[in-house]
């Protein structure tokens, strides 16, 4: 299969032909396994959509299928096909990679074989070292019907024939998958494909016999993207996302539903487009409401493996997913099949379900009332139905195109991008960074190289009150707080700027009791999914010192109109009790994200919608002008820029820590920059609530990098007036990374409490303790209170520089976190810890 879709790819049809002809290879695959002189093969049916340039005149292009079959047998029997043909159809080669004049002759030649066919012709392929050959042979008993537009699977599903067959859906949701298993690793399944990727086409079984809608041959679509393989859709949470998209068509062939109408618009990312792992989390709640599966209990867990990922989570090669997918969804979904046959349900095997002309009702087949005889060729099919996006053209119409080759009679709609971006909370929806021309102010356009990109994003849907409940990680972080520090009036509070979307500050008072206004005292628990403020606290916005917009218009409007930016200082708000807050907003964000869009609210057409390196920078020296401690950067970028290179640079001089989001590139992308690079900032990756693992979505570990990570999932976070107010569940990298920061806050206010001011003195002539407010020396006390998970990544631990310590408050407590300082800021110690490093992993 993947030596096919090479040599198809490398030869495709008609490339440097005639002059006569254009090149145009979009196929549909069906496969079906075949036994000749007892050697198993597989045999593969193409549609090749041709495209002949007439003389000038008004027809254009005409489009036109042909049918192909190839059978790929072992080598064993070469010789015994090569006994089945005639001299005179000999097997030759299609040209090769490096072809010379003869062999573009006969790539000329067997461009015109299909294209001068009358009938649907059969042609035997094979594929040797790279090298394609054909044969060309007798059609087979089924006449494909090629002038009619095939059918998605999408456009059946939810017709009441199959909703209720349970032998149908589980003879479709067979085939389905066995087709993934032949394909997959081959490079004809090396995109994430949806439902309407396989098709069915119509066949007649003889020259009386009305055209079927063959079922149980489901062909898949395919365009031959020279742009190699693909893993997927960036950014996705999920170790095979082929499985994954495998797994979505199965749910939606099984409870009859498109999984597009499950999401709602916060689903969607800043471009429209759908966020990568959207469906992920749609597909799980589905899976997990038992209201669905009460009479298909026996496929639930067969479709829940392939969404969750459970038992390919060891299985790393393509051949052993491939292992994995026959044994835990194929072999099973055939086994019910069998068990529902020996019950007595209709067998569908060998034919349409049963004649599809009757079976699905919905489907007409009528003559052409202009013609006087029945032929298949006049035949035009109606299919009633109120989604049916591919039925708009057929394939031998007579329409100019720029682009034939997309496919305008399969699948005139083109499927949506899926953009790089970063991955959401609870339905881990992805947010795309936004790459198009940006209009500016004096109405150039910036092409940017590359925009940052936020990591996280919120559940789609707003959650249950008592849905609400902080991970205990935030407990004992907050127990850390009221018993480890001893804070008084005169200590210096340390300052935190937040680069983001700004904050929402509209709100005054509001009836529901889940709103937690920043004119309020800030949450320090949920209860019964009830935000219960701190009696003893302050107003959350008198904390807030300082604001600047820098995304364009009113320099002192900082209204958060995305909700990220207000998410990300909540979050510091609650967990750094002490802190000051400077508001930097350096782009406006998502406006229309989780609101109809008759709540919009309108965004001025001079203002930045993403982050741009120049804005960051802007953004970095105002806060150090702020002469902030702490930057928090939930962003990121897949290259480095020398603009906020340097402007990181100098907030390291002036020793302000900044820390980054690794973003949620999975463990199959790469960590974003700055995060990865330690000499500027301190990178931040997420684990579960639990703090057992990292979560699916954080990227892989860089290198030279220590990897720190905190929870990053099922966090509170405020949600903005505009949009509702309240709080919603969030999680991602860009989450974790405000909870880092707090947690870096709280170590740096220990310090500068007027109670260690002795301890410090103590302690200086050995170290400089203001070396904390530099990545390495924060880092190297991280280090000190980390655990590992995963292996690869430190897990900072919520009980901070008392990690090991269970004695009393007081003078003890103080001296204990003071050594850990200490020794962690020894360069002797550094050297010592490094050894034991490299000892442990020889």
């Amino acid at each position: 299969m993947a030596a096919m879709y090479e040599a198809l790819l490398k030869h495709k049809l008609c490339r440097d032909g005639a002059s006569d002809t254009t090149e145009a290879l979009v196929t549909q695959i069906c496969l079906s396994e075949i036994n000749r002189n007892n050697t198993m093969g597989l045999k593969i049916s193409l549609l090749i959509l041709i495209h002949i340039h007439q003389k000038p005149t008004n027809a254009g292009v005409i489009r036109s299928w042909r049918h192909v079959e190839v059978e790929v047998f072992h080598q064993s029997i070469t010789s015994e096909i090569h006994s089945r043909t005639t001299p005179a159809q000999r097997l030759a080669p299609i040209a090769t990679p490096n072809a010379n004049a003869r062999q573009m002759q006969r790539t000329r030649d067997f461009c015109r074989t299909i294209v001068q066919g009358i009938q649907a012709q059969m042609l035997r392929l094979e594929i040797r070292n790279e090298k394609l050959f054909f044969v060309e042979t007798l059609p087979d008993t089924t006449t494909w019907v090629l002038n009619v537009p095939s059918v998605t699977l999408s456009s059946i599903i939810e017709h009441e024939c199959i909703k209720e067959s349970t032998i149908l859906r589980l003879f479709i949701c067979k085939a389905v998958a066995r087709a993934v298993w032949q394909l997959y690793g081959s490079g004809w399944w090396e995109s994430y494909c949806t439902i309407d990727n396989f098709r069915f086409v119509w066949a007649s079984s003889g020259k009386d016999a009305l055209p079927e809608l063959r079922v149980d041959k489901p062909f898949f679509y395919n365009d031959m993207d020279e742009a190699g393989e693909d893993d997927g859709k960036p950014g996705l949470s999920h170790k095979a996302p082929m499985i994954l998209a495998l797994g979505i068509i199965l749910l939606e062939v099984e409870l009859g539903i498109r999984i597009e109408n499950e999401r709602v618009k916060s689903a969607l990312s800043m471009t429209g487009d759908v966020d990568p792992n959207t469906d992920l989390l749609v597909a799980k709640g589905l899976c997990e409401d038992d209201a669905r599966w009460r009479e298909r209990k026996d496929v639930r867990p067969i479709i829940m493996n392939c969404i969750t990922g459970n038992t390919f989570k060891s299985s790393n090669t393509p051949e052993e997913i491939r292992q994995t997918l026959f044994r835990d969804v194929v072999e099973p979904l055939e086994g019910l099949l069998v068990e529902k046959e020996k019950l007595g349900d209709h067998s569908v095997e060998g034919y349409s379900i049963p004649d599809a002309c009757t079976a699905f009702g919905s489907f007409k087949v009528a003559e052409n009332p202009q013609s006087t005889s029945p032929k298949i060729s006049n035949t035009t099919v109606e299919f009633i139905s109120t989604r049916i996006p591919d039925m708009k053209q057929n394939p031998n119409s007579e329409t100019v195109s720029e682009e034939p080759w997309k496919g305008s009679c399969v699948g005139t709609q083109d499927l949506p991008s899926i953009p790089l971006n970063e991955v959401n909370a609870g339905d881990n929806s992805v947010r795309s960074p936004n790459l198009s021309p940006i209009e500016s102010s004096d109405g150039t356009v910036h092409h940017e190289q590359e925009q940052a990109k936020y990591d996280g994003t919120f559940f789609a849907t707003s959650p249950t009150e008592t849905s609400l409940k902080e991970p205990g990680f935030f407990e004992t972080l907050r127990e850390t707080w009221n018993t480890r520090l001893e804070p008084m009036i005169d200590d210096k509070p340390i300052k935190i700027a937040v680069l983001d979307t700004g904050i929402d500050m509209q709100g005054t008072q509001f009836d529901s009791p889940m709103h937690d206004d920043f004119r309020e005292r800030r949450a320090i628990r949920f209860q019964n999914g009830i935000p219960v403020s701190d009696e003893k606290g302050m107003p959350q916005y008198s904390r807030i010192k300082n604001m600047q917009n820098f995304c364009g218009g009113d320099a002192a409007d900082v209204q958060d109109l995305d909700g990220h930016g207000t998410a990300v200082a909540g979050i510091i708000l609650r967990l750094a009790p002490e802190t000051e807050l400077f508001i930097a907003r350096i782009c406006v964000g998502d406006v229309a994200y989780g609101v109809t869009e008759d709540k919009v609210s309108p965004v001025d057409k001079d203002q930045v919608l993403n982050p741009r390196p120049s804005v960051i920078k802007q953004a970095i020296e105002w806060a150090i002008e702020q002469e902030v401690n702490i930057i928090n950067m939930s962003l990121g970028f897949t290259t480095e820029h020398d603009e906020v290179k340097g402007a990181l640079e100098l907030a390291c001089a002036n020793n302000i820590l900044v820390f980054a989001a690794m973003s949620n590139g999975t463990n199959y992308k790469p960590a974003a920059w700055p995060a990865n690079e330690l000499t500027l900032c301190i990178g931040i990756h997420s684990c579960t609530t639990g703090g057992h693992r990292s979560s699916e979505f954080t990227p892989q570990r860089a290198e030279k990098n220590p990897n720190f990570s905190v929870v990053g999932e099922q966090i509170p976070v405020h949600w903005p007036t505009s949009k509702g107010g309240g709080f919603r569940l969030a999680q991602g990298t860009s989450f974790a990374t405000p909870v880092a920061v707090a947690m870096g806050a709280l170590v740096l206010t220990f310090i500068n409490q007027e109670r260690c001011e002795e301890n410090m003195e103590s302690v200086s002539q050995d170290v400089n303790p203001k070396n904390l407010f530099k990545p390495w020396g924060m880092a190297s006390v991280f280090t000190k209170i980390s655990d590992t998970i995963d292996i690869h990544y430190s897990k900072i631990q919520p009980e901070l520089l008392w990690l090991k310590y269970k004695g009393r408050g007081g003078k003890s407590s103080r001296k204990h976190a003071w050594s850990i300082i200490e020794n962690a800021l020894n360069p002797s110690k550094l050297f010592e810890d490094q050894v034991d490093q490299t000892r442990q992993h020889r």
